[in-house]
């Protein structure tokens, strides 16, 4: 699973020796109301697991198969969508 906190937080400097107050000031939902940071995270669609990025060849050109995945995906809905 991924996690995120899914929280926006604000740091506020306090006097003049670097400290401060860290104050939460939103926190994401899903459309549906679930809150991430309570519920350990979220599934992914698509798991990718290339990372850290090989080497294509040994030519030092980094292959992303991940940023591959995602082009192929929008690429596909964006395609499906101008059909309708």
């Amino acid at each position: 699973q991924t996690f995120g906190k899914g929280l926006v937080q604000y740091f506020f400097p306090v006097g003049d020796d670097q400290g401060g107050v860290k104050v939460t000031i939103a926190k994401y939902l899903t459309p549906s109301g679930y809150d991430i940071a309570l519920q350990g995270g979220l599934a992914p669609d698509v798991v990718c697991d290339d990372f850290p990025r090989s080497t294509e060849g040994g030519r030092g050109v980094q292959v992303d198969g991940c940023l591959q995945v995602a082009r192929s995906i929008i690429k596909n809905t964006t395609a499906s969508s101008a059909a309708q």
